[in-house]
């Protein structure tokens, strides 16, 4: 297989699955013709799209996928870095500041938990490839 089309041929296994191709298709906001367009070599996506297929594959083809797509763009990984999670935003300084004086004594802790763990998650995955955290009180 040839490495600058690995990707390419990881996307035509995952659209040959029953109803993958429409699925992806959906989640991408394109048709399924275009999925198949960058399948076979036709067109090419834009890195905007290349980014958001990462997000929208499924867990199984995922890792396959991504060390397809690092193979024909080297600099891809810098490509899923996003400068913006370097950074908290105020709005959620907001949220918490917000939760702190309306919320409940009761129900405040897990607000403010959920809340942090939230834009943990949105700092630390920005392009949702895949992460959990647990939140354990003792």
């Amino acid at each position: 297989m040839n490495t600058l089309l690995s990707w390419q041929s990881s996307l035509q296994h995952m659209l040959k699955v029953p109803g993958e191709r429409q699925r992806m298709a959906t989640a991408l906001g394109l048709s399924s013709m275009t999925l198949t367009r960058w399948a076979t070599g036709e067109s090419n996506p834009q890195r905007s799209h290349l980014i958001r297929l990462v997000q929208v594959v499924q867990l199984q083809y995922r890792e396959e996928l991504l060390e397809g797509l690092e193979a024909a763009y080297p600099d891809f990984q810098s490509w899923l870095k996003d400068d913006s999670s370097e950074h908290i935003p105020s709005e959620f300084f907001a949220q918490l500041l917000d939760i702190r004086t309306t919320t409940t004594e009761t129900l405040r802790f897990w607000r403010i938990s959920d809340l942090i763990l939230k834009q943990v998650l949105a700092q630390l995955d920005p392009n949702q490839l895949g992460m959990s955290i647990t939140l354990v009180q003792c």
